[in-house]
């Protein structure tokens, strides 16, 4: 995510189900408030997806939730063919032609 203004003002990991969360505390609001597009790329380590709400990913019409099966949360080295193909498809789905 790209996003202009005041940098955030601390990273927090935390671990949930065996997984990985960072989380940053923004000065302003928060990511989910931001109305530029954001695209969410995760791995799901083949195993059940979670929902967006458990993810702490709001249901917004400007955030995309995009998995990759079998992958973890090193995905560009893992998968970096599915990472980029996702990120083209986003971008240029914001092309608007």
């Amino acid at each position: 995510m790209i996003a202009t203004g005041n940098p955030p003002r601390r990273l927090e990991v935390t671990r949930r189900d065996g997984g990985c969360m960072a989380c940053y505390h923004w000065p302003g609001p928060g990511p989910s408030l931001l109305l530029i597009p954001v695209l969410e790329v995760w791995g799901d380590r083949n195993r059940p997806r979670p929902s967006r709400s458990r993810m702490r990913i709001p249901e917004r019409a400007n955030i995309q939730l995009r998995w990759v099966a079998g992958a973890s949360h090193s995905l560009p080295l893992e998968r970096p063919q599915e990472v980029a193909e996702a990120i083209n498809r986003f971008v240029f789905s914001l092309d608007g032609s």
